[in-house]
């Protein structure tokens, strides 16, 4: 049984469950679930190389005896050779490459044809795989009847003529468990997932990802109903009558997870509004503080805005591989510095907490003009923004755009009005809560240090006593310097 564990999927077929992980290619990793095995991966590609590399092949290497006393007969009229089951496909592309034209041995299909890459392609994508299941009764010579009846993987599959890609590979179990379709939860996250991106990571106005959604609506709704038109006409022609035809037809049609997501009466993601609240309700949503500062000299209140960060931690925590580098110990050698992990400064942060693991947090803080692109950081609309990321992460995924988590935003001129101390008042104060009291998550309690702060034209200080209104204890060991921005 091979078990998802993003979500309560499970199948018998190793096949299913490798097309089941394109509905979670938004997953930030993907487990392979096979028994035994713990590798996960950071890319869909990845996965799917390493279960036909490791597993699937294997796989078809012990299915390769399960035929054996099996004997079927070769239908080209010239050759009625007696051959071993196992062996058929192979045989029947020796015909093609004599020149013959040859019939697909598949039940129900009689597809003639004459290239061995059309035989391969038609094989793969139509059947899947042929086996005593789905061959004609009249090719069988002596079949096991004592074998219980199952999909195997022919010889065919591994042949280096099949070029079909592993996620066009089609389903070959007969186990009910197979027959689940995707389920509509999973379905609707994973499509705001993609409109999600089209929005904040490639930079779509969200007016253009309005007519995005609206037109795949749109093309979907047609090919429903070409696909409608000819199932109803193949139900009267099967003798159903009307009532029982429409009633299936409305069955099908409400379980369109499409419909149930972007029509424009009730979709859950019609709407630029709808799909902002979807992703507050579903997603790892961390709602940002509205923190006052002051008024201006005409009275108009200031604000800035702040993320917590032990949500924004614990948020990160949820996904099993964060979780596993933050529980896993760092392994260094003396006398090389290849990370922040290796200075004399980390070395004394890490004193502070004994042999255990503990939450390591970088801070990130620049500037940057939202309104004139060539002149950064020059013009009114200058803005100060402060992120986060996990030291405790691999260096070479640390500072990835999905792994900086921002934690503040404020204009720079309200930074430079009302001071340093009452813009990071908030952020300070959680970095001393957590420095005091840990975090827990899941039952697990974990230490949590600031390592360090990075950014540009700053000037290193020590913090000796506290500025108005923030407590004096340091967030890190007495001592340890504080970076902060040049006034």
């Amino acid at each position: 049984m091979y078990e998802c564990r993003i979500c309560d999927f499970k199948t018998l077929s190793p096949y299913s469950y490798m097309k089941h992980f394109r509905v979670h290619s938004g997953a930030i990793t993907v487990p392979c679930g096979v028994p035994g095995c713990s590798r996960t991966f950071r890319k869909l590609g990845a996965f799917y190389c390493h279960l036909s590399r490791d597993h699937l092949r294997r796989q078809r290497s012990s299915n390769f005896l399960q035929n054996v006393g099996c004997t079927i007969r070769c239908e080209v009229d010239s050759c009625q050779q007696l051959i071993p089951f196992n062996d058929m496909v192979k045989h029947l592309k020796v015909h093609i490459a004599a020149g013959q034209t040859i019939k697909c041995p598949a039940l129900g299909c009689g597809r003639k044809m004459t290239k061995r890459s059309t035989f391969s392609a038609h094989i793969s994508i139509k059947h899947g795989t042929i086996n005593k299941n789905n061959i004609k009764n009249d090719m069988i010579i002596s079949p096991d009847a004592d074998a219980p009846a199952r999909d195997e993987d022919s010889e065919e599959v591994a042949d280096s003529d099949s070029s079909c890609m592993l996620q066009n590979i089609p389903d070959t179990s007969e186990s009910l468990l197979d027959l689940q379709g995707v389920e509509s939860p999973v379905f609707i996250r994973n499509l705001g997932l993609f409109l999600l991106k089209l929005q904040c990571r490639y930079h779509i106005a969200s007016s253009t990802v309005q007519l995005i959604a609206d037109e795949m609506q749109n093309l979907h709704q047609l090919g429903m109903e070409n696909s409608f038109k000819a199932l109803r006409s193949k139900l009267m022609s099967a003798g159903v009558n009307a009532n029982t035809n429409e009633l299936a037809l409305s069955e099908v049609k409400k379980a369109d997870v499409f419909h149930v997501s972007l029509n424009s009466n009730d979709g859950i993601l019609r709407s630029h509004h709808k799909r902002l609240q979807f992703y507050k309700d579903n997603l790892l949503y961390n709602e940002p503080v509205q923190i006052t500062l002051g008024n201006t000299v005409s009275g108009k209140p200031v604000f800035c805005h702040y993320i917590p960060i032990t949500e924004t931690i614990k948020r990160l925590l949820t996904d099993a591989a964060v979780l596993q580098c933050c529980i896993s110990p760092k392994a260094f050698q003396l006398g090389v510095y290849e990370d922040l992990c290796d200075g004399t400064v980390y070395t004394n942060i890490s004193q502070t907490v004994g042999d255990s693991t503990f939450l390591e947090l970088i801070l990130y803080q620049d500037a940057f003009e939202i309104v004139n692109p060539l002149g950064s950081a020059k013009k009114v609309h200058k803005m100060v923004a402060v992120y986060l990321v996990l030291g405790n992460l691999p260096c070479h995924v640390r500072m990835k755009m999905d792994n900086l988590q921002l934690v503040m935003l404020c204009r720079d001129t309200d930074l430079t009005r009302f001071g340093q101390c009452t813009v990071f008042e908030s952020l300070i104060s959680e970095l001393t809560g957590l420095e005091r009291n840990g975090l827990t998550f899941s039952g697990r309690f974990f230490q949590v240090r600031l390592v360090c702060v990075l950014g540009d034209s700053w000037q290193l200080i020590r913090v000796e006593s506290g500025c108005k209104g923030v407590p004096t204890t340091h967030v890190l060991p007495p001592g340890f310097p504080i970076i902060i921005p040049r006034d």
